[in-house]
């Protein structure tokens, strides 16, 4: 009888690697798809968040940002990009104002945009002006 269990011994012993071997390529298995299964779950996550910033920036943009807003972050804009070093080829005859301003994305305002005041205002400047200039002509000092 003892011949017999030793011939048996290492036919057990290939059938227990090899059913060893099997649940340990599941386990591989089940572990793999549960990293899968966590990614997708991770970026979908992901994605759901982007999408909600994107609606919340953009309600923000549409109800908030008008006006001064929109020129304050065109004036940044141009900052950013000045100081960055971007270089821009300006024309000589051009005025370099008007070139930042339409960097910016600002409309320079030309004489047609200001009202003619109803009235004369006299701010006494042009008397002061007058006395400084006589006495820094003559010499004198008060």
């Amino acid at each position: 009888m003892r011949p017999k269990m030793m011939l048996r011994q290492p036919e057990i012993e290939a059938r227990g690697n090899k059913k060893a071997a099997i649940e340990e390529a599941k386990g591989k298995k089940k572990a793999a798809v549960l990293e899968a299964e966590g990614d997708a779950q991770a970026i979908q996550l992901r994605a759901e968040a982007e999408a909600s910033e994107i609606k919340v920036v953009n309600s923000a943009l549409r109800n908030h940002f008008k006006g001064e807003a929109q020129e304050h972050k065109k004036l940044e804009t141009v900052e950013k990009s000045l100081r960055n070093g971007s270089k821009y080829i300006v024309d000589a005859e051009q005025d370099i104002t008007t070139v930042l301003s339409e960097v910016g994305g600002i409309t320079p305002l030309g004489d047609q945009d200001f009202e003619e005041p109803d009235e004369e205002l006299d701010l006494g400047i042009g008397d002061k002006l007058k006395e400084a200039t006589e006495k820094i002509g003559s010499g004198k000092e008060e």
